[in-house]
């Protein structure tokens, strides 16, 4: 009997700023904004391939769903991974080699550390369904944008329609669930590595403590430098202003851009959501708004284009930090050493009668 490769299923393949990529193993791939709003197709390459064909074009994956029918109709959960900028599917990896942390663990009896890895576990799986939803929010306000024969006329004007706040609570939600992860990744550093006695179990803590022991752990120092000074320190600034301050919705201007992405002789609408300037802080109403005029009013808008323009993408940024994140939890799982393995069904573990049902 022969062999037959199985067919490999439909992808869409989630882009910047709302855009999409449907590959349906067809001849063509096609580059869309959704099924009845093709911009471009291009021949298929390689099935292994088609990331880097796109990146070529200035859109890099942020991450992709295996469409099945069941997902397609609503009753199967998303088949979402979320990829890498630089290392392929590292999330699905590193919650792979969690899962099997917390299979030996719980073999083991060691509680605390299946408690450590369950949660590990939970964290990746929140990051991704959190890009998942804000790549989504992204790309319902480019397709409401698009829908207004109106503002589509205008590429570069600023933009806002309902599913805006819908993009808002997403950042706001990724802003709470990735400063948790954080911290866990905090817990496992010093618990696992053995970093000192003290329970440290948030980042304030850690860089109270490791302040007196800087130079006896590498994964350690890497850490606290990064918390004080680096990507997550930054993020710890940003987290605090947005679920502390005030959310982001409630600071006044917060308009989308709809920028120009030039594909060969074609302008692609990409939606830009200005999350925080140069300067790493998000927008401050009160030092720019002034309405009580007509001229003030302008001045106030075009201050506000001025800082939007300058201004790090929502969703570039939340990539970014979930992709250093899920690296950082990884050299912290290697460096303690600590060891998974895959769980096995043995004829003990059947208690009834097998029933198989759709995969």
């Amino acid at each position: 009997m022969m062999l037959e490769t199985p067919s490999l299923p439909p992808r869409l393949i989630h882009l910047p700023g709302g855009l999409r990529l449907l590959d349906e193993q067809t001849d063509k791939i096609v580059l869309q904004l959704h099924a009845r709003k093709p911009y471009a197709t291009m021949a298929t390459p390689e099935y292994s391939q088609v990331y880097a064909t796109v990146a070529q074009i200035g859109l890099p994956t942020i991450g992709v769903e295996f469409l099945t029918l069941d997902t397609l109709r609503g009753v199967a959960a998303p088949d979402w991974q979320v990829a890498s900028p630089s290392q392929g599917f590292a999330l699905r990896a590193e919650r792979n080699a969690w899962s099997q942390v917390r299979t030996l663990a719980q073999k083991d009896g060691r509680d605390f550390d299946a408690d450590l890895a369950n949660r590990a576990v939970t964290y990746l799986d929140l990051a991704a369904i959190r890009l998942l939803d804000l790549s989504n929010c992204y790309s319902r306000v480019l397709i409401a944008f698009d829908h207004d024969s109106d503002a589509r006329q205008k590429i570069g004007i600023l933009y806002r329609d309902g599913f805006v706040t819908a993009l808002e609570a997403a950042i706001h939600a990724f802003a709470a669930d990735a400063a948790s992860f954080r911290d866990l990744i905090v817990e496992a550093a010093w618990r696992l590595l053995k970093l000192g006695d003290q329970e440290v179990r948030k980042i304030g803590k850690f860089c109270q403590f490791y302040k007196s022991k800087i130079g006896t752990n590498p994964i350690g120092d890497a850490l606290w430098s990064v918390a004080r000074d680096g990507w997550l320190g930054q993020f710890s600034n940003l987290r605090d202003d947005i679920t502390h301050a005030a959310p982001i919705g409630g600071r006044g201007i917060r308009d989308c851009t709809v920028r120009a992405h030039q594909l060969g002789k074609s302008i692609v609408p990409r939606l830009h959501y200005p999350l925080f300037g140069s300067d790493g802080k998000l927008f401050d109403d009160s030092l720019y708004a002034d309405f009580s005029d007509d001229a003030r009013a302008r001045a106030t808008m075009k201050r506000y284009v001025f800082w939007s323009d300058g201004a790090v993408d929502a969703l570039d940024y939340a990539w970014q930090v979930t992709d250093k994140l899920v690296a950082l939890l990884g050299q912290v799982r290697i460096a303690s050493g600590i060891r998974g393995e895959m769980p096995t069904i043995t004829d003990k573990d059947i208690t009834g009668p097998v029933v198989i049902g759709r995969g």
